[in-house]
């Protein structure tokens, strides 16, 4: 490894390793979780300072073509490469991934990748890339719960600002939410007594309970580009979800997140009250908006041997938060 990576302790290295195995145990276990599981093996190995064990689980992945997880494989293996110093190669996958039509998720983490390498002109093609649109005078209405819950779209303000760039309309609009949550939750904060650090914030994410999700996928509620999607039943979506709020968790670190459980009876039941459509997305941040004033939120991550958020009743570490998930 590069002189970059930090120098970790013989119990690190130890508990990366046994980490790494057991990832790898759970790829056979849990066939439907295969890619996801064999992506957290692969890092472990690197944390464990054996790169090349990480190096073929990448290429493994990459050659079974598995779709978003292969594309995850390929930023990954991209981003070990340059910290091993082998810049040229590490450019070679990332030009094969952006020839491959990157999806979301690997485009917001490889422009993620380039910014920490102080290349931001690169970075925010990736940013805009993972938005899908490049022209912000193409965006006529902003979808509140978009432009707060994706990192992207933070992405391509802070990368326009490092580049001197004047706000555009899209920048005044994530902006603008962002302050509106913030201000939101500090009266919410206010009023029940719990103070906090301005530079403490938090984030506001929603989601339906898993005995919902199969409801909302029917009638419209999931979108397939949100961060559950609409594919799948309520196992992948909420896979989906948890894998989408770790990644958040990881990006900003001193932030803390709440969750709105929401129920498909409560957003309809909040729809025709205000004549909204229950389908617009605007819909529904407005109503995990107005469970935030009401206090239906709950931390995230439980405690492991709390309950899952996703309403099952069950541990959360025997729930969405079990290891592999």
């Amino acid at each position: 490894m590069s002189g970059s990576q930090p120098k970790r302790s013989k119990q690190a290295i130890e508990n990366a390793r046994q980490l790494a195995e057991r990832y790898a145990l759970e790829a056979e276990e849990y066939p439907e979780e295969r890619g996801e599981a064999l992506l957290d093996a692969a890092d472990q190995w690197e944390q464990a300072g054996e790169p090349d064990r990480a190096y073929a689980i990448y290429d493994q992945l990459i050659a079974e073509d598995l779709g978003e997880d292969s594309q995850f494989a390929r930023r990954s293996k991209a981003g070990l490469l340059y910290e091993e110093g082998r810049r040229a190669e590490s450019d070679t996958e990332l030009e094969i991934l952006r020839r491959s039509n990157p999806m979301p998720g690997p485009a917001y983490m490889t422009g993620e990748l380039l910014e920490s390498q102080g290349r931001f002109k690169e970075a925010l093609v990736w940013f805009e890339v993972a938005i899908g649109v490049v022209d912000a005078t193409e965006f006529g209405g902003f979808d509140a719960g978009t432009l707060i819950a994706s990192p992207e779209y933070n992405g391509r303000v802070r990368i326009r600002r490092a580049l001197g760039m004047p706000e555009d309309e899209l920048d005044r609009a994530v902006v603008r939410k962002r302050e509106e949550f913030a201000e939101l939750f500090d009266r919410f904060q206010e009023e029940t007594g719990q103070a906090r650090r301005r530079e403490d914030p938090i984030y506001l994410f929603a989601a339906f309970v898993r005995a919902d999700v199969q409801r909302a996928i029917a009638g419209g509620l999931v979108h397939a580009d949100g961060i559950g999607g609409a594919d799948s039943g309520a196992d992948a979506y909420c896979r989906r979800v948890e894998r989408y709020w770790r990644s958040r968790s990881k990006e900003a670190e001193a932030c803390r997140l709440r969750v709105h459980p929401a129920t498909v009876g409560g957003l309809l039941a909040f729809a025709e009250d205000g004549g909204l459509d229950p389908v617009d997305a605007d819909t529904r941040a407005a109503h995990a908006r107005q469970n935030v004033d009401a206090g239906n939120t709950v931390a995230w991550p439980p405690e492991r041997n709390g309950l899952c958020w996703c309403g099952t009743g069950r541990k959360y570490k025997k729930c969405c938060g079990r290891p592999g998930t």
